[in-house]
């Protein structure tokens, strides 16, 4: 009886040995993989915008690049040979992305690479062949997103004004780099005023116009649009756009909370 036994205990663990090994192999995660990509670029960046850089070349001093993506797939690209030729070369067309949304190819360009890795602010130009470009010179291949489209792609929530933070704020701004306009929302009134930036991370602001609106109390709405006539200097700094007079304390902070859809 105990050999009996002894073969069945045998039998039973066999058993649980082999359904242990032919369970299908889990599949291999992101982060396992070591590929470090979160999402699609396509649907978790505000991509479309200006982007600018001067990349290597073969036979010359750079070539000047400037790449426009705009939300309904179109595209404008302007190469200037640096002394070779002055005259700017430009194509207009459509662009598409490809399964995994982190690679755009600019159609209707045959002759030099059409095809660009899309990362937070910033475009990779890959080879023809779709592969990211090695060599000393691979760090160079990048245009960055121009400083306007940054502003201009995002919805600015004011957070801090004078110093003292706002909590459940609604008042915010928005940047129109088309005409250099800003339109904002106070505490009570919406207002309108241009910008214009300087040498390094100068910005001016004119007089922010306010509907007129009556309201019970608009004294922070005030200092607000006041404090714009001040401004001369900016920091953005990823998600936190910094607004002050020199290298005084800040005189407002915003944050990036929402996209704005073109």
């Amino acid at each position: 009886m105990k050999s009996d036994s002894m073969r069945i205990i045998c039998f039973l663990i066999c058993l649980a040995f082999l359904a242990q090994n032919c369970q299908s192999p889990k599949p291999e995660t992101e982060a396992e993989s070591g590929s470090g990509h979160t999402g699609s670029s396509q649907t978790s960046l505000d991509w479309q915008g200006t982007y600018t850089g001067v990349l290597p070349c073969a036979d010359c001093e750079g070539i000047e690049t400037i790449l426009i993506l705009n939300r309904n797939l179109k595209y404008t690209l302007s190469t200037r040979y640096i002394g070779k030729d002055e005259q700017a070369l430009q194509h207009t067309g459509a662009f598409t992305w490809n399964e995994a949304g982190s690679t755009i190819l600019l159609g209707g360009i045959d002759d030099g690479p059409s095809q660009y890795l899309v990362g937070e602010h910033m475009l990779i130009q890959l080879d023809r062949n779709g592969k990211e470009i090695t060599g000393n010179l691979s760090k160079q291949y990048v245009l960055m997103k121009t400083i306007e489209s940054r502003l201009a792609s995002v919805r600015w929530t004011l957070v801090e004004l004078m110093g003292k933070y706002l909590e459940h704020s609604a008042a915010h701004i928005r940047f129109d780099a088309d005409i250099n306009q800003i339109n904002g929302y106070g505490w009570c009134n919406t207002f309108t005023g241009n910008y214009k930036f300087l040498q390094g991370n100068q910005i001016t602001f004119t007089e922010m116009i306010p509907t007129s609106k009556i309201c019970p109390d608009t004294t922070i709405e005030k200092q607000f649009l006041n404090m714009f006539r001040a401004v001369d200097t900016y920091i953005l700094d990823n998600k936190v756009l910094t607004l002050s007079r020199g290298s005084a304390a800040p005189l407002a902070k915003f944050e990036a909370v929402k996209s704005v859809r073109q």
